[in-house]
């Protein structure tokens, strides 16, 4: 009688996720760590828990903004760096939802930030008081690119950035802005712009992206393709 034979199934490791990607985030073309809040309470744990002395924090210039940081950017952030930030900002804000082409963001230091109002005043969650100067970056236009990377043995991430950040580190791009189609329309229009761009060997693998992981970057749930 033959013994049976033992089959051993291993179990895939699951990756740990960063701290970060439980927000919107990417890294600027420069290699600053731009963190977003996606909602109130997201906002909220964002200024609270991760906040430290060496970030850089961001708020478009409209009721309805996450706050954004860039990370460890006090002492050596570059001009560019603050400009794409501004733009992530900028697009998740409500100024996307009201069709706007572009809106005033600032910065500020950590120590400027409060969750102590002034007297008699209610701050509701993942809203905060900004004392002192604020330094403003006008007419930040409201563009988002959708972009694709390619790894190792048909492996694809989907991800949403500034345009300049997508240039260095996305294998294609697709860019967008405020309009009125759905999220689920654009995402086949982006993925259509993909298969359009992509070469021969990534047609396949784009193929098998769903449409969900698109439309799930798209701000507000509307959009549309711009071409510039």
């Amino acid at each position: 009688m033959k013994a049976k034979r033992k089959i051993v199934i291993e179990k895939k490791e699951e990756r740990k996720k960063a701290w970060y990607e439980n927000f919107r985030w990417f890294h600027t073309s420069d290699g600053f760590l731009v963190v977003i809040g996606k909602d109130a309470t997201t906002n909220e744990i964002l200024i609270k828990k991760y906040l430290e002395k060496d970030d850089l924090v961001l708020h478009a210039e409209i009721i309805g903004s996450p706050f954004g940081i860039i990370k460890e950017g006090r002492k050596k952030i570059s001009a560019q760096a603050i400009k794409e930030a501004a733009e992530f900002v900028a697009c998740y804000s409500k100024a996307w939802e009201q069709g706007l082409g572009s809106i005033a963001v600032y910065w500020v230091f950590p120590e400027q930030v409060s969750k102590k109002p002034p007297s008699g005043m209610y701050l509701p969650k993942g809203s905060f008081m900004i004392y002192g100067n604020k330094n403003y970056l006008k007419n930040v236009p409201l563009r988002l690119a959708i972009g694709i990377k390619m790894g190792e043995e048909g492996r694809v991430e989907v991800i949403a950035l500034p345009a300049q950040a997508a240039k260095k580190s996305c294998t294609y791009f697709v860019t967008i802005g405020p309009g009125l189609l759905s999220s689920f329309d654009l995402a086949k229009k982006i993925k259509m712009k993909f298969l359009k761009l992509a070469s021969a060997k990534h047609r396949e693998i784009i193929e098998r992206i769903e449409l969900e992981k698109i439309a799930r970057l798209i701000p507000f749930g509307k959009g549309d393709i711009y071409q510039s």
